[in-house]
C-alpha cells in the first residue's frame, strides 16, 4: 500500500485482499465513483463553510457532520 499518496486501484484490490475479499467485475469502477462523489462533496462543504485553504486543522469543515452543508 502507498505511504499517504493517491489510492491506485492496485491499493483497493489489495486492501480487500488483505481482508479476503474478492472484487466482482465493475466493483473498483463503483469504489473510484463513490470516492470521487466524497470528495466532490467535501470541497463543495469547503466552499459553503468558506474555506479557501484546507488544511489538517479545518479538515472537519470538508468532512463535516451528516446534512451539515451538503
Amino acid at each position: 500500500q502507498n505511504n499517504g499518496g493517491i489510492m491506485t486501484k492496485q491499493d483497493i484490490k489489495q486492501i480487500f485482499k488483505n481482508e479476503k475479499v474478492q472484487l466482482g467485475a465493475g466493483a473498483i469502477e463503483v469504489i473510484e465513483d463513490e470516492l470521487n462523489r466524497k470528495v466532490r462533496t467535501m470541497a463543495t462543504r469547503c466552499t459553503l463553510g468558506n474555506v479557501k485553504r484546507l488544511t489538517p486543522e479545518l479538515i472537519w469543515i470538508a468532512l463535516g457532520k451528516p446534512n451539515q452543508f451538503v
